[in-house]
């Protein structure tokens, strides 16, 4: 009885543990413009974004140089830019990705032709449970001034990926090369990312989850002596 008690016990509390405390949308409108480095960092509400490579940061459409922000979205966003990624991290927990908007930066405007395609976002993420997980989105066509739009990855279009709680995620742009999809090109890989939607789960269940496996596996040593 004791048994299947702490087993039920274990059970509800890792269920407690996957679901999520609350959803944070991270729309970077609380942090100030300002582009970083190769290793620098952007902390908004605990969830760090370090740039990798080069240089990107927090910016809006009028602060483009070339005309060339992703349309749809006159917010603040995050842009990587000349090949580079930015990988997602939280300050002290581990955090699930169900959403986000995305698009191409291209290096000039009115470059490529209405319904030209691009490439797409790469997201490759590591596990809570140490595996490796990824996901692949379209950067959709180019508008009849050679932009691009801002997209929505949804839950379902993140696959294996956004059902996961993750200790890092990386998101790089790619271009579309016979079959495949390739980084870096030239420096002409630039993307942004706006209102990503994070959860992390509760505190207390992690507390609760820990005490449980802690139960059980006292129960186990108990058992083999």
């Amino acid at each position: 009885m004791m048994k299947l008690s702490l087993a039920a016990l274990a059970c509800a509390a890792l269920m407690a543990a996957g679901a999520p405390a609350h959803a944070d949308v991270v729309t970077f409108e609380d942090v100030p413009l300002d582009f970083v480095g190769n290793g620098g960092s952007i902390n908004n509400g605990g969830f760090i974004f370090t740039q990798l490579g080069d240089f990107g940061g927090v910016t809006d459409d009028q602060s483009f140089l070339f005309n060339n922000a992703p349309t749809g979205n006159s917010s603040h966003i995050y842009a990587a830019l000349n090949d580079t990624s930015v990988r997602l991290t939280h300050a002290t927990r581990n955090f699930r990705l169900t959403g986000l908007d995305f698009g191409f930066a291209p290096v000039l405007d009115q470059i490529y032709a209405l319904g030209d395609t691009y490439g797409g976002l790469v997201l490759e993420a590591v596990g809570a449970d140490g595996n490796s997980y990824s996901a692949f989105a379209d950067f959709g066509a180019a508008d009849s001034d050679g932009r691009f739009a801002f997209q929505t990855a949804g839950l379902a279009g993140l696959g294996a990926l956004g059902s996961q709680y993750l200790q890092s995620l990386t998101l790089t742009a790619c271009v579309f090369d016979n079959g495949n999809c390739v980084a870096p090109n030239v420096n002409q890989n630039q993307f942004a990312i706006d209102n990503l939607i994070l959860a992390v789960p509760e505190p207390g269940s992690l507390a609760l989850a820990a005490l449980a496996l802690g139960m059980v596996g006292a129960t186990r040593r108990r058992q083999a002596c």
